[in-house]
């Protein structure tokens, strides 16, 4: 297999080259701990010209600062999550680290709006990861081919007992991604009609609960777990979230909190049931509007670098639709191409 690399990104490839060059001097010596410290600074000094984008090295306690030249906050965006992202997977083999603390000619700093560098940062071989959610499907909405056409992998939440339900739970399923119950829940403020069909609702008892959150599973089979589609008030009650769980406990589901509302218990009980839960991190559509769109896009790679990993809500439909899609074709394939991977919300779940 030949490897292309384009002439812009071979700054980069130049650092990776020298750190495996670093990794593979440390990793066949046998070196007294006392002087382990001053031996890996100097050793990654040697490797890297102060000409290139690291102007200095210092070592404390388990964090390797890098002091990067001022030119790094002209690259763009893309490049900026390049260069970080690239330093941190590479610098998790070297003995002794723990975080980076990056600088920006001796300051902490934003390198952009997207990039806060201004706490250290937890070194790890794995690749940032983010899940994206995509919301409502079931009806055939507006961006809904689209979405199932993605190559980079989603994951998406199907409405129980819509019309198109169970073909697009089919379709997804088929197209590689991974299926969850979108599952209608009482809001504090909104219309009924918003729910559609057996909606959980904090007027019913424990048993009918139960009852329509086991048809909604068997409706959607391909699903692995669920997330609430509205939900502030259901979300927020101890009895209903228990019920909800214990089912989704049962037949093996995980849970995903949404979070449409701050006092949501989700995470409380699934805790006491030992039954896996992640939440969102953002919303991508909040305003729909394609600016908006992929401010909301970039902020969340942002956080998947400084976190590890990261999960953003969409949706198919008037509140995203064919404008959210429009940004994910944009944006995905080129952070593809630099190293973030995009996973299913099983993905990120422990095994």
């Amino acid at each position: 297999m030949i490897l292309i690399i384009k002439r812009k990104y071979f700054k980069y490839l130049f650092i990776f080259l020298s750190f495996c060059l670093v990794l593979i001097f440390l990793n066949h010596i046998t070196i007294p701990d006392k002087e382990v410290d001053k031996l890996l600074v100097e050793t990654i000094k040697d490797n890297i010209k102060e000409d290139k984008l690291i102007k200095n090295i210092g070592y404390q306690k388990g964090v390797l600062y890098l002091d990067l030249v001022t030119k790094v906050e002209s690259f763009d965006i893309m490049e900026q999550f390049f260069l970080i992202e690239s330093l941190l997977t590479t610098l998790a083999d070297l003995p002794k680290l723990e975080y980076a603390q990056f600088l920006i000619e001796g300051e902490r700093k934003k390198l952009s709006p997207y990039l806060n560098l201004k706490k250290p940062i937890k070194l790890r071989h794995q690749a940032a990861r983010i899940a994206i959610i995509i919301d409502d499907f079931g009806n055939r909405a507006e961006g809904t081919e689209g979405m199932l056409n993605l190559e980079q992998k989603i994951t998406v939440a199907i409405m129980p007992f819509e019309k198109r339900s169970q073909q697009e739970a089919k379709e997804a399923k088929e197209a590689g991604f991974d299926v969850i119950i979108h599952l209608p829940m009482e809001p504090n403020n909104g219309k009924r009609s918003w729910l559609g069909p057996k909606p959980i609702m904090t007027t019913l008892s424990t048993k009918e609960i139960k009852k329509r959150m086991e048809e909604a599973i068997i409706d959607i089979p391909q699903a692995i777990g669920f997330n609430n589609h509205t939900g502030s008030k259901a979300t927020a009650d101890k009895r209903v979230i228990k019920a909800v769980l214990e089912v989704a406990k049962a037949n093996g589901l995980i849970a995903i909190d949404s979070r449409t509302s701050p006092k949501s218990v989700i995470g409380e009980i699934g805790d006491k049931l030992d039954i896996p839960v992640i939440k969102r991190d953002l919303f991508l559509d909040l305003q729909s509007d394609n600016e908006h769109i992929e401010k909301a896009m970039l902020t969340l790679v942002g956080m998947a670098i400084k976190e590890g990993e990261a999960i953003g809500i969409g949706h198919v439909g008037p509140q995203g639709g064919i404008k959210t899609l429009d940004i994910l074709k944009k944006l995905l394939p080129k952070l593809d191409e630099r190293g973030i991977e995009f996973v299913g919300v099983g993905d990120l779940i422990d095994k």
